[in-house]
């Protein structure tokens, strides 16, 4: 019997974003549920400064011409995230630390053919610096990621319930992004209707609300933002999911131009109708400049993990640019996806928002790399917001009776 592990790919996709890493021990699935800690702290305080020597030199700096500050902040991190058994990464101000866990994918061949066996995984912790670092005396400005509320508000919108999605994007041009609420049914125009509240009035005020192009909708539809053709303005994405005429996940796009009276393109795709299993999303993939629909499948799949599937926009949605597995296990109705470059890479990487029933008590963001096809993760952490339930997307029953928007500082 022969066995297979994609070891040596997940470890080159570190080495490839510039890490330095130390590896812990092999653990198995049980050990990674109960937060084994594989490398005692104080064995790592000779590597921590060697490689951080090593990467400065690709700047040409050493200890000795670098803030003190900064680097004793991430030294310290780096020791509170392992000692406390977390998962998490910081930049302080271009030194990059992280505790991580990889996946090994593993196969065994007998009797002529290859079987999927368990997993294994094994922590690690990594450093890498990305620019030239301040100098002595130099204080650090920047830290730990998803932890404060730059915006909490109530907003021009009453109360939503689930004939509402959202959405963001800057709809005029001011650098600010605005809040899309699109109002699937029981409207006045008899249509799916589009109500924009403005970024830079905090959301207090309105800058486009209008009936559109398309009928009423319901639960085999989800919408997106982004801007297809390219003029600088946000169109509106419908993905009809099922009981389509082309027996296929369809793409109903909205011109933003035309404040959406009128389609740029409706069309089938290579996709079969979807179900709940599904979410969406739009990001630019291949870096072609025309949006991609991703399709995000979160359980009752083949590989028993999250699975993302990714249409090209080149060929209007007709052929995919990615299918693959994920990092990430099967997951439920306490998960939500949203796709954005989080590291600056240039690759869009997978936001899963994981809502209830956390180890941390409360909303936790899982991010997984775009630049590793998904199979590692850059963040995983808990929240300054606590524990959600399905009346976030954004929150009603809210204490100012309108539907509130909660924006996690990055």
């Amino acid at each position: 019997m022969t066995e297979s592990s994609d070891r040596d790919k997940q470890r080159q996709i570190l080495y490839d974003q510039g890490w330095s890493v130390v590896y812990g021990d092999l653990i198995n699935e049980w050990d990674l549920i109960t937060g084994i800690a594989s490398i005692p702290f104080g064995a790592t305080g000779a590597w921590f400064s060697e490689q951080l020597q090593a990467q400065l030199l690709k700047f040409q700096q050493s200890l000795g011409d670098v803030s003190d500050d900064i680097v004793e902040q991430a030294r310290t991190y780096l020791k509170n995230l392992w000692q406390r058994r977390r998962v998490d990464e910081a930049n302080f101000d271009g030194l990059g630390v992280k505790v991580g866990i990889l996946t090994y994918h593993r196969r065994l061949k007998a009797f002529g053919g290859w079987t999927k066996i368990p997993n294994n995984y094994q922590q690690y912790m990594a450093l890498r610096i990305t620019k030239a670092l301040p100098g002595k005396g130099v204080l650090s400005t920047t830290g730990k990621a998803v932890q404060g509320f730059i915006l909490q508000t109530g907003t021009g919108l009453h109360e939503t319930d689930n004939t509402f999605e959202f959405a963001v994007g800057d709809w005029n041009g001011d650098g600010r992004p605005d809040l899309f609420a699109v109002k699937k049914s029981n409207t006045g125009s008899k249509s799916t209707e589009v109500h924009i509240l403005s970024g830079a009035s905090n959301f207090q005020s309105f800058i486009l609300q209008t009936g559109t192009a398309l009928h009423e909708t319901d639960d085999t539809f989800e919408f997106a933002v982004g801007d297809w053709n390219g003029d600088g303005r946000p169109d509106l994405f419908a993905i009809k999911k099922s009981n389509t005429g082309s027996k296929s996940t369809e793409v109903h796009i909205l011109s933003g131009d035309s404040n959406f009276q009128s389609f740029i393109l409706q069309t089938g795709t290579a996709l079969h109708e979807t179900d709940d299993t599904f979410e969406f999303a739009i990001g630019d993939w291949n870096g072609d400049g025309r949006p991609d629909l991703f399709a995000v499948k979160k359980s009752n799949t083949d590989s028993k993990s999250t699975e993302v599937h990714i249409l090209s926009g080149a060929s209007n949605f007709q052929s995919f640019s990615l299918q693959t597995d994920t990092a990430l296990h099967e997951t439920d109705n306490t998960f939500e996806f949203a796709v954005g470059d989080w590291n600056g890479d240039g690759r869009p990487d997978l936001f899963a928002v994981k809502k209830s029933n956390t180890g941390s008590k409360s909303t936790e963001v899982h991010i997984l790399s775009g630049a590793s096809n998904f199979q590692s993760f850059i963040l995983q952490t808990g929240t300054a917001l606590h524990e959600t339930d399905n009346t976030f997307d954004f929150a009603s029953n809210t204490g100012s009776k309108s539907t509130e928007v909660h924006i996690i500082s990055p």
